[in-house]
Parts: structure tokens; sequence; C-alpha cells
């Protein structure tokens, strides 16, 4: 994931913000040099990270843990 992130952000030109289902999941990435990370909920939030993210490639580290309301329509 290291290089694939570094990868990214060079060729794109732009920075990878990676989110991560709960904050102990974020520290483990936090740890192995990931600077640019939160907790998918607090993305969620927080329009001002929102914002910046615009012009940010987002890479949801375990998107399998996520849970999802699904809308099924009428």
């Amino acid at each position: 994931m290291v290089e694939a992130v570094a990868a990214l952000e060079a060729c794109a030109g732009k920075d990878v913000i990676v989110l991560a289902p709960s904050a102990s999941a974020v520290q483990v990435l936090k740890d192995e040099g990931f600077s640019k990370t939160d907790t998918f909920q607090a993305f969620a939030a927080d329009l001002l990270l929102q914002d910046v993210a615009r012009e940010a490639i987002l890479w949801v580290d375990e998107a399998g843990f996520l849970s999802a309301n699904r809308c099924t329509g009428s």
C-alpha cells in the first residue's frame, strides 16, 4: 500500500487521503507512515475535510468493514 499510494501521488500529482473504518486502524496507518488519514466516519461528518479532499484521491482501507445503508426506492 505504501508503494501504491506513493505511485498514485507521483503519477497523478495529487494527494492521497487514506480513510479507515476505525480509530485503531487509523493509528496503524499513521504508524506505517500515512500522515493524511482519518476514519471514514470523521470524513463523512467533516465538511472542511471533504472540501480539502475535492482535489485529492480517496483510498478507503478495509472498505469491506464499512456499513452502508441501502436505499431501495419505490
